[in-house]
């Protein structure tokens, strides 16, 4: 009676084992790639795909993006910046060109004759005289008084029209005597008013007016 119980369990035992044998190999069966799912027949894009791809419609490209209606941006003409860098540089050269005793190069920045205006600093009326005669006066008046000359402009204001300009600048002017007994220095300070035309694309002064706000020192005259 045992045995025949012992043996009735090694054939139940034998029975699950081939049961679990049998399912294990469908398994294998489901999750073994097919030949038609192999990598080798994956389909890559052919010309004929990429020329048919479609595109946005001219009207929907980025060059055609509508740009906003409200440019509050200042757009400044190339031109009008490069004649108020001109303007700016003449008046410069006047003054530096003067500390430097380069007459010469003084006397280019203007036109033939130019009316002068020293009327706050002498009194009396503006002259108009050639700018050669000016130029040749000063050359004369800082030789003979100062060792040394310092003319300082700043916060330049340039306006356009056409072919005129006027330039509205502050300065400063320092003078070093050559003779000590007349005082170290004379140094005076105000504004600087410069009319300007321009003549076969050159920029030119017709017009200089100076005045004086203060004054330290003693005049040399």
């Amino acid at each position: 009676m045992l045995r025949s119980s012992r043996r009735k369990i090694i054939i139940s035992t034998l029975a699950g084992l081939a049961g679990i044998s049998t399912s294990l190999s469908k398994t294998q069966a489901q999750t073994q790639p097919s030949k038609d799912s192999n990598v080798n027949n994956i389909r890559l894009p052919q010309n004929n795909d990429i020329n048919n791809t479609q595109l946005l419609p001219e009207d929907q490209s980025v060059n055609n993006i509508p740009k906003p209606q409200n440019d509050n941006t200042i757009h400044i003409p190339i031109q009008q910046t490069s004649d108020k860098v001109e303007i700016i540089n003449t008046v410069n050269k006047i003054a530096l060109m003067s500390d430097l005793r380069n007459w010469k190069e003084v006397l280019a920045e203007f036109t033939d004759k130019v009316e002068f205006d020293y009327t706050s600093l002498f009194g009396g009326e503006p002259i108009h005289v050639p700018a050669q005669l000016q130029v040749k006066e000063w050359e004369e008046s800082f030789a003979k008084n100062f060792k040394i000359t310092q003319h300082i402009l700043g916060t330049h204001t340039v306006t356009l029209n056409e072919n005129l300009g006027t330039c509205i600048s502050n300065f400063q002017a320092h003078h070093v005597f050559l003779e000590p007994r007349k005082g170290q220095s004379w140094t005076l300070g105000g504004t600087y008013n410069h009319e300007l035309t321009r003549l076969d694309g050159v920029w030119k002064v017709n017009k200089m007016k100076m005045t004086v706000n203060w004054e330290e020192g003693i005049r040399p005259f």
